[in-house]
């Protein structure tokens, strides 16, 4: 029940600003007394969805909970399966009694598809390493669940300092466009160091890895021991996405000089 009764403005003494002051009456608090799902979708448990709800009757009314709620009942649904939801809170107001019953209307929402994914802020690394993370690809039914994953496993990669996935309208209203935006960071590294071992003896290590070989993603690394009684070498190459498929390939070659003592 709040209302803005008024506002007024008022010259500061210096006359280099305004004072701005609004009159608000918050009105009486309502507490729930009832919360409901009424699913209108085919095989769709409306009172298993109410208990993925965090407001409970007997809680203060808060809209920005309500909000919530409605986005956690969007995302449920469409982890269930249904690419298309549309999710609408309703309110039932008594105003004797300061309560509300809240019902949740869930039913198909307009039907959306991928018309386009971007890559943006990718100065080295290429668009399919980005590309190979997303769990939708274009002319996809729009899932928002699916696009949250999307995200998290391109930030996964450890490549980029920052990972924003937005979607905006495309050509129609039927299509979306859908943006990743990445801030790339370095992801070579230089370890050096040393020690004693009772088998080799004292030894220098040194090793260079690059985990986004030349943006494609390929982790390749070199490492070398000098010791006194034995010296080593070794190569290492991982393709996480061999010929751009789910499949992780790689070899190693090691190269070792000189007899370890028993």
């Amino acid at each position: 029940d709040v209302e803005i009764l008024g506002a007024s403005a008022e010259l500061a003494p210096d006359r280099s600003s305004f004072f701005v002051t609004y009159t608000i009456t918050e009105g009486e608090r309502y507490r729930i007394s009832d919360i409901s799902v009424n699913a209108t979708l085919k095989d769709l448990d409306g009172e298993a969805l109410r208990r993925r709800l965090r407001l409970s009757p007997g809680d203060w009314y808060d809209g920005d909970a309500v909000e919530r709620d409605t986005q956690q009942l969007s995302t449920e649904v469409q982890n269930r399966g249904y690419a298309f939801v549309e999710v609408q809170p309703r309110v039932r107001r008594d105003s004797e009694a300061k309560t509300i019953e809240i019902v949740y209307d869930v039913g198909e929402g307009p039907r959306v598809y991928v018309e386009r994914i971007d890559i943006v802020g990718n100065q080295r690394t290429k668009d399919k390493v980005v590309r190979r993370e997303f769990r939708l690809a274009e002319g996809d039914a729009f899932s928002a669940a699916l696009l949250r994953r999307s995200r998290q496993r391109i930030q996964d990669l450890d490549f980029f300092t920052g990972v924003t996935v937005n979607a905006t309208t495309g050509s129609a209203p039927d299509r979306s466009v859908v943006t990743a935006t990445v801030q790339e960071r370095a992801t070579g590294e230089l370890t050096l160091g040393g020690g004693f071992s009772t088998d080799i003896g004292p030894m220098l290590t040194a090793g260079l890895r690059e985990r986004n070989m030349v943006g494609t993603g390929i982790d390749a690394g070199i490492t070398g021991v000098l010791a006194q009684r034995q010296s080593q070498v070794s190569l290492s190459v991982t393709d996480p996405h061999c010929v751009d498929r789910n499949l992780v390939d790689g070899f190693a070659v090691v190269h070792i000089e000189g007899t370890a003592m028993c």
